[in-house]
């Protein structure tokens, strides 16, 4: 996967080289291929990138094998360089490289955990920007320092920032951790009541070393990180905000004590609906979900319609679990992680400009009600469960 996409980032420079006066020749640039953010000594910035080789892009392109190893991937290297500012940080990359960085085939943008607590709105100017970031970059915030994160290559593919990537693509199958991208981001952190949200990634110990993973949410208030959201309630957010695509919900068998059953979610949607009860401000939030039965532990008779009910029931209870375990975290740090405020104000613009400014203290004591629609697709292919009693 990497040698393609070292490959493809080499036949797209070559097009700079077609007589253009402005153009770019390869051994004039240096290509990132991922990002770090972190707060520098002395008050600077650190930018950590992880650059393309040159000599590994031409053996993959022309079908070879390439040789040897840095330790963080084979095709590409780690640097870092401070700087008063991103700006100057990134210039300052000269001075180590000999070269320009460039910046278009860049996968991803990461946050150290200190910087982004410390604010991140004017590391985010440059990269906004300039010409040659891309919008569609994937943002992540990490815990502990983001420049780690790029020196410890992936367990499938070696160049950690293409691994990176890839993992964020695959975190659909899991929906607790969201793809967001820096448009995504930069939409979330103008608006005027929603706290930005991006996903975590960390590092954890594995045989051979550390290696990284996403897991779960970094929330913003403003431009600055306040808090965590893991698994579950990671999930109860995206579940809020439309953004559940797959996943497995593993719920009580009903009318089983240890039994239990693993349901796949193959569809689901939401909607939220504001509304004023005697002048003050609620919320629903409607969910429809609709899965397949997976995996049971203990025997079941599917056959039965009384059973599958029973099994909507508590598959709809477990999703309104992890919605709660999301608004309880949202209403401890005051954060408008739904959207609930911009509903509002699409709908009640002129209520919504009266209250806006004790929109934060309206958060954790606003009513929030759900109604959970589930509905059991497929049982696989067996109705009368030989799992052993």
């Amino acid at each position: 996967m990497y040698k393609k996409a070292l490959c493809i980032c080499l036949v797209t420079m070559l097009l700079f080289t077609s007589g253009c006066w402005s153009r770019k020749e390869l051994n004039e640039i240096a290509i990132v291929l991922g990002a770090a953010v972190d707060k520098g000594s002395d008050g600077q910035v650190e930018i950590t990138v992880q650059i393309a080789k040159p000599s590994q892009m031409s053996i993959a392109a022309a079908g070879g094998k390439s040789g040897g190893s840095t330790g963080r991937g084979e095709g590409a290297q780690v640097l870092s360089s401070q700087g008063k500012t991103v700006f100057d940080a990134v210039r300052n990359f000269v001075s180590i490289t000999s070269r320009k960085l460039f910046w278009s085939h860049n996968q991803v943008l990461i946050f150290g955990e200190e910087a982004a607590r410390q604010g991140i709105g004017q590391m985010l100017d440059w990269f906004e920007r300039d010409h040659e970031p891309r919008a569609r970059v994937w943002v992540l915030a990490a815990r502990g320092e983001a420049k780690d994160i790029l020196k410890i290559p992936g367990l499938i593919e070696p160049v950690s920032a293409l691994g990176i990537s890839d993992a964020v693509r695959a975190a659909v199958a899991l929906s607790k951790s969201d793809q967001v991208n820096l448009h995504d981001f930069l939409s979330q952190y103008s608006s005027m009541a929603t706290s930005a949200a991006m996903p975590r990634i960390e590092l954890f110990a594995a045989e051979g070393g550390p290696k990284f993973r996403i897991s779960g949410m970094a929330v913003f208030k403003k431009d600055k990180l306040t808090g965590w959201l893991d698994g579950t309630a990671a999930r109860g957010l995206l579940w809020v905000r439309g953004r559940v695509e797959s996943g497995i919900l593993v719920v009580k068998i009903p009318g089983s004590e240890k039994g239990e059953l693993s349901l796949e979610i193959i569809k689901a949607k939401s909607k939220i609906k504001p509304e004023f009860v005697e002048g003050r401000p609620i919320v629903t939030v409607e969910i429809e979900e609709e899965g397949n039965i997976g995996e049971e532990t203990v025997p079941v008779d599917l056959s039965k319609p009384d059973m599958i009910a029973a099994i909507e029931k508590k598959q709809a209870e477990a999703i309104a679990g992890e919605i709660k375990a999301a608004l309880k975290f949202a209403r401890i740090h005051k954060a408008d992680i739904f959207g609930f405020g911009e509903e509002f104000h699409r709908k009640f613009p002129k209520a919504w400009a009266e209250m806006k400014d004790r929109w934060e203290e309206e958060i954790p004591e606003l009513p929030v009600k759900l109604k959970i629609t589930t509905k059991i697709r497929r049982i696989g292919d067996k109705t009368i469960s030989t799992s052993p009693k």
